[in-house]
């Protein structure tokens, strides 16, 4: 279905509210979330009594880091049926957004309590308090994993990944890596990965972006030095360099947008070629227009700030066009040891996008390329344009990592940004815990937990550097 589809449905019945949400959900999916904004506005205007629309608007405002106005919703769903049990859910998890535990574990807990197989709550639960051996819902989720029989796929997958982090809290890491190892196994049911697909598409944009291309590019596009592209493997420290950055006051955080994966799939060149192949072609004209429209989206989002950040991880594999869209924006790339980023990624619940990190050997095999591509863009960029940020310096010398970020960004200091745990913006990813906490290291090595586990990511991992040693001599 496209957006006209639906789009005509509403033209012709403009109180139809089924079909607002339908436009909505599709305009979503084709990334133009403002539209689909509006619509689900709309819908709930028509119908203000209904209370999944408000649930549904809410969790789409949520996803767009609209906290505060998420909350409301949420409640005035709860307000006309109190005991809404996805209205209880969604006002947890975006109140833990926001640094708000104690209150978020609350609505998670009555949830639960309203929906006893309710495994989305248990697993966001976990997100923000620590279960004991004897906690109740803990021992209710060891109950209801013996007997999966009730539960879709999708709730089957948070049940185990909940389990995973619950054993880990008690110190069982045997048992939860067999969670966590579940939880996967039925991810990559629902998440198909083709991983030769996935690392020759990162070869050819090496392949294309040359020195000399970078070079013949070099200021086609706009020289705004708004945007601030924090990229690099998902679970290595991004949302702590935006949070840093986003305390300080002349700094918006824009979350993980997708604006530029979208930019890259609707470049052609003049013989239809696609995203990296078309950038050979590329004219000033054409950067620039796409340059202006993604930095129209940046003024939506703040009209005053100087910088506005865009921590979409994946974002490393278009460094090189990022640059040439804006020549004068800052990069920030956030590096954590490998064994840590994996069995992070592998321990949480991430989006599609993500699909190698529901296999140990997959992800092995793309950290390695994407550490390949790495060092390419360090070769290729001028130097200037990127920082390179170890997870691990950052917690250990807080205060000159951070000085170090914030005026690579082209910011004076702000002691705002030491005090980064006091901002109550709204964190979608999984490190909501940690950004809304003073700094500490018990995230570092804790890999070492799952070492014998770890064997297939570090069999790719040396496999492929083995490899690539032997074909360079």
């Amino acid at each position: 279905m496209t957006a006209d589809d639906p789009r005509r449905v509403t033209l012709a019945a403009p109180r139809q509210v089924s079909a607002h949400s339908l436009l909505a959900a599709v305009l979503d999916d084709l990334g133009r979330s403002e539209d689909a904004l509006a619509r689900l506005r709309h819908a709930v205007a028509v119908e203000p009594h209904n209370p999944q629309l408000h649930c549904d608007l809410a969790a789409m405002l949520h996803q767009q880091g609209q906290a505060d106005d998420a909350i409301r919703q949420y409640r005035q769903a709860l307000a006309l049926v109190p005991d809404h049990v996805a209205a209880h859910l969604g006002l947890g998890v975006a109140l833990a957004a926001i640094g708000r535990r104690d209150e978020a574990a609350s609505f998670l807990e009555k949830s639960i309590d309203l929906d006893r197989v309710n495994a989305h709550a248990y697993y966001y639960l976990g997100q923000v308090k620590r279960f004991a051996a004897d906690n109740r819902h803990f021992i209710a989720m060891q109950e209801l994993a013996r007997n999966t029989t009730p539960l879709s796929l999708e709730s089957q997958i948070y049940l185990q990944f909940a389990l995973g982090r619950a054993y880990a809290d008690v110190g069982d890491y045997d048992r939860s890596f067999r969670h966590l190892e579940q939880g996967n196994a039925l991810r990559r049911q629902h998440v198909p990965y083709i991983a030769a697909k996935e690392l020759g598409w990162l070869e050819r944009i090496r392949s294309v972006f040359t020195a000399a291309l970078m070079r013949e590019k070099a200021g086609l596009g706009e020289h705004s030095s708004r945007p601030v592209f924090i990229i690099g493997m998902h679970r290595s420290g991004s949302t702590l360099v935006e949070q840093i950055l986003a305390s300080h006051p002349r700094c918006f955080a824009g979350g993980e947008l997708g604006d530029i994966g979208v930019l890259a799939r609707q470049l052609r060149g003049p013989n239809g070629a696609e995203f990296p192949e078309c950038m050979r072609s590329l004219s000033a004209p054409q950067s620039r227009m796409y340059a202006k429209r993604y930095l129209d989206r940046l003024r939506r989002l703040s009209a005053t700030a100087e910088r506005v950040t865009d921590k979409m991880p994946l974002n490393f594999v278009y460094a090189g066009l990022i640059h040439v869209m804006f020549p004068n924006a800052r990069i920030v790339h956030t590096r954590r040891d490998p064994h840590d980023t994996a069995i992070s990624c592998y321990s949480n619940i991430l989006s599609d996008a993500f699909g190698y990190a529901n296999d140990l050997a997959d992800l092995g095999r793309f950290y390695r390329q994407y550490r390949i591509l790495m060092a390419h863009w360090r070769s290729v960029l001028p130097e200037g344009v990127m920082l390179e940020v170890d997870y691990e310096a950052l917690v250990e010398d807080f205060g000159a990592q951070a000085r170090r970020i914030v005026a690579h960004c082209g910011l004076d200091w702000d002691d705002a940004c030491s005090a980064f745990y006091r901002n109550e913006r709204s964190v979608r990813t999984a490190s909501v815990g940690q950004v809304h906490e003073p700094i500490y290291r018990r995230s570092v090595g804790r890999w070492r937990h799952y070492q014998k586990f770890l064997g297939p990511f570090i069999e790719a991992l040396e496999s492929d550097e083995s490899r690539s040693a032997s074909s360079a001599k």
